[in-house]
């Protein structure tokens, strides 16, 4: 039975994910100058984006803790929170936003 929960490592998988498709939409061309501009920009402008990003290293070091703790019903959680970002990225990949 969990004890701990597993908000920080949902949250770390969020922000990599947000970070990930991120890269794959600015990356597909090849890496530019612009892309490592319009990362700051998004950091610095997209409040939901930004958010996403600094929760996901915030209490990190929580995550050792949550994993060895983990019951079927969050493994479950998290791997529907991995899901929800694969059309993110399949979109991405095809020019989507």
């Amino acid at each position: 039975m969990e004890k701990v929960g597993v908000k920080e490592t949902r949250e770390l998988l969020q922000g990599i994910n947000e970070v990930g498709v991120f890269l794959t939409r600015r990356l597909k061309d090849g890496a530019q100058l612009e892309d490592a501009v319009a990362f700051y920009e998004a950091l610095v402008t997209d409040v939901e984006f930004k958010a996403k990003v600094v929760a996901a290293y915030e209490n990190a070091k929580a995550i050792p803790e949550e994993i060895s703790d983990l019951s079927v019903a969050e493994v479950a959680e998290l791997v529907v929170a991995q899901a929800i970002y694969v059309p993110q990225y399949i979109a991405a990949l095809n020019g989507g936003v």
